[in-house]
């Protein structure tokens, strides 16, 4: 190759240089230095003349190596980051630069990677990350938590007056057996809807760490169902054409978070703009690749200068009310579930399309 990377051996940060040959079976290790030694756990001996294909396994990005990939081949630099293994197969993170070395003809000849180990970046992250859902669940229920508790009101209202017909049938002389019955299996579907409610508030306040394949209609099926009284109050309905049979793979927890947002956010477009009926209409759809969570509102919409904005991290309208991580928070989610989220405005308000990938 004609290079001398000799002087790479003092540089503090792992060095990995490669030729030039992308397509297999290249390209080739042709450097490493001793920092890269170190993070991966090989030799110097051991990892010339391998491919960087001996870093990766079943957490390696690949979508993340095929546009690494294709970056290099038009001659550009890229920056990344992906889950790499050393060489007891522990998976460790590592963010990249990776670079064209060119010649006096301005002909690459090789490629040099300059590593960096962030493993204990991303576990601190995720630390933060689990902090951010609670705060940002926390900051969606907090009104709707005390408002939707008043659905035991009904019930409860009910089971009582059941007790005092059944005291008054025992009374009776004969008793009405079949009247008492009726009571009975009316009281016992009262406390069915209390624990229905029970059972809806665990499954939203619960933490969800592991991933898994789950059915979208019914998770965002039961949120909405939570909710109907909350905005019913307040005059506004909420409709849904919820389909089963629509997988995705996941978080639910994380989507659950997605989904709160968005009900928060609406919440706070109608009082705030003193709405007093309207109508959230919340859809499921899918094609052979994608599943589409559709989430419209009649609250006004978003203003045009904005709009491009309200995914930022700590960007808010609502001044110190607002801790501005509820939509960041909702993107993020959806790219970790290798989805997206977008809005636009509408004639009457605001459309977020939430996509994840569809497994059948």
């Amino acid at each position: 190759m004609g290079h001398d990377f000799s002087f790479y051996d003092q540089v503090v940060a792992p060095v990995i240089i490669t030729d030039a040959q992308l397509d297999l079976p290249g390209p080739r290790i042709i450097y490493v230095n001793p920092a890269a030694c170190a993070m991966t756990g090989y030799t110097r001996e051991e990892l010339i003349g391998q491919t960087p294909r001996i870093f990766q396994g079943e957490l390696t990005h690949r979508p993340t190596l095929d546009a690494l990939k294709e970056t290099l081949r038009r001659g550009e630099p890229f920056v990344g980051q992906i889950v790499n293994y050393n060489k007891s197969r522990e998976p460790y993170h590592v963010e990249w630069t990776i670079s064209p070395i060119r010649n006096e003809n301005n002909e690459i000849t090789a490629f040099i990677s300059i590593q960096k180990d962030i493993s204990w970046r991303i576990r601190y992250e995720a630390q933060q990350e689990e902090l951010l859902i609670q705060q940002g669940k926390l900051a969606a229920m907090s009104e709707m938590i005390g408002e939707a508790i008043h659905q035991w009101r009904q019930p409860i209202n009910a089971i009582g007056l059941c007790f005092q017909n059944i005291e008054m049938m025992i009374k009776e002389n004969p008793i009405d057996i079949e009247g008492l019955e009726t009571v009975v299996a009316a009281g016992l579907r009262q406390v069915q809807l209390m624990d229905r409610t029970l059972e809806l508030f665990k499954s939203i306040t619960k933490m969800d760490k592991n991933d898994g394949l789950f059915d979208l209609g019914e998770l965002v099926g039961d949120v909405i169902e939570l909710f109907t009284r909350f905005f019913s109050v307040r005059g506004i309905t909420l409709k849904t054409d919820l389909p089963s049979g629509i997988m995705i793979y996941g978080n639910k927890d994380k989507v659950r978070q997605i989904l709160l947002t968005l009900l928060s956010n609406s919440a706070d477009a109608y009082t705030e703009r003193d709405i007093r009926s309207g109508t959230i209409l919340v859809t499921l759809s899918r094609n052979e690749e994608y599943a589409f969570l559709d989430y419209r509102d009649d609250a006004g919409g978003i203003p045009e200068e904005i709009i491009s904005k309200i995914f930022d991290y700590r960007f808010t309208t609502k001044g110190e009310k607002g801790s501005g991580i509820g939509l960041a928070l909702a993107r993020r989610f959806a790219q970790q579930m290798k989805g997206e989220i977008t809005v636009r405005n509408e004639e009457k308000g605001a459309w977020f399309r939430t996509i994840f990938p569809f497994h059948s």
